[in-house]
């Protein structure tokens, strides 16, 4: 459901856009840590701690670590987490989470920014709670199982195009496929081999993971507005999920195209539209060869194979789409139990 999330504290909560529809919003009041504090607790080595000049302003002095599976920056003022959601309550990111699954690891991810700023505040323990937490970036994810990542992302690349993205391809030395539309934009559309990323990375797999078979489907939105109202719905799965349909609404009509390519193999036969939604149906229904065998002749019985393999080629077994009650556990983090502890 939701894979990655960057968290702020202590900046202006909501965008301009809302506040110019009437939407007022009061301003987050900032986080004050001391920051040679931080560093004594989390680190001061080259690059934790630095200082950088912006604008015409004077050198602003800034700290970035990395622990475990989260990610701290702070600056005057503002604190911000980063961290992998499955991998911080799984300890591993091949994994979906579902709507409480989210819930339960936003709640840990609070819980962890709390214990490694602890004894760090200005003016004391400074009131971080997820409610008043600022989402600046928010990854929604699923994954296909398929039989070759490789091949799916073929057919993607020949028939989808995502709407004023660039598209690029990346092919890893360990074999990995990848397309991305979007790089250096708010909304990041990836498809992608998650066991050959995470090979790549070096990480841990469970001892039954395969190269090129997981297809991870993934968003990255960084689109301020709709952050902030996924946040105020309480992370709830149909957010999630109508985005993720709506990223790929354009792959429904792929079926269509692959038809048209199958008729034209056929040229002007007159037959060839029930030829072809025969060739369809076989391709999956293998448990219907038995009873084609039995029915027509062995020299039709094969011809038939030959075409249904073309057309299995043709189709691949490209059939993305989010179930409509993918992630749902009925539960909205404002209004269950884990809102005490957010």
């Amino acid at each position: 459901m939701i894979d990655s999330v960057q968290l702020v504290w202590g900046h202006a909560i909501g965008t301009s856009e809302r506040r110019a529809r009437g939407r007022v919003e009061p301003l987050a009041p900032p986080v004050r840590l001391d920051l040679d504090r931080l560093g004594e607790h989390l680190g001061r080595a080259d690059g934790e701690i630095t200082s950088k000049t912006f604008g015409d302003g004077g050198p602003t002095r800034y700290g970035h670590w990395k622990t475990g599976t989260l990610e701290l920056l702070y600056r005057e003022g503002r604190l911000e987490a980063r961290a992998s959601l499955p991998k911080l309550v799984l300890g591993r990111n091949d994994v979906v989470l579902d709507e409480r699954g989210v819930h339960n690891a936003l709640r840990d991810l609070v819980t962890e920014v709390h214990e490694l700023v602890d004894g760090c505040g200005v003016d004391g323990p400074p009131a971080l709670t997820l409610r008043e937490a600022d989402p600046t970036r928010l990854d929604y994810c699923f994954q296909y199982e398929v039989p070759s990542v490789a091949f799916t992302l073929e057919h993607v690349k020949a028939a989808y195009a995502a709407a004023r993205k660039l598209r690029t391809e990346n092919v890893s030395p360990n074999g990995g496929r990848s397309l991305v539309w979007g790089y250096g934009t708010k909304r990041v559309i990836r498809m992608y081999d998650k066991v050959a990323e995470l090979t790549a990375r070096k990480e841990e797999l469970p001892p039954d993971a395969e190269l090129d078979v997981l297809l991870r489907y993934e968003i990255q939105d960084r689109r301020r507005p709709h952050l902030r109202l996924v946040h105020e719905d309480g992370y709830r799965a149909a957010a999630v999920r109508r985005e993720l349909q709506n990223g790929i609404a354009k792959i429904g009509k792929i079926a269509m195209k692959d038809l048209d390519a199958i008729l034209a193999t056929y040229g002007d036969f007159p037959y060839r539209v029930p030829y072809v939604l025969s060739d369809l149906y076989l391709v999956d229904h293998d448990e219907a060869w038995p009873w084609v065998r039995k029915h027509v002749g062995r020299s039709t019985y094969f011809r038939m194979k030959q075409r249904v393999a073309v057309a299995a080629m043709t189709i691949g077994d490209v059939r993305l789409g989010i179930p409509d009650t993918a992630f749902d556990a009925g539960s909205s983090l404002w209004t269950s139990g884990l809102a005490a502890a957010a």
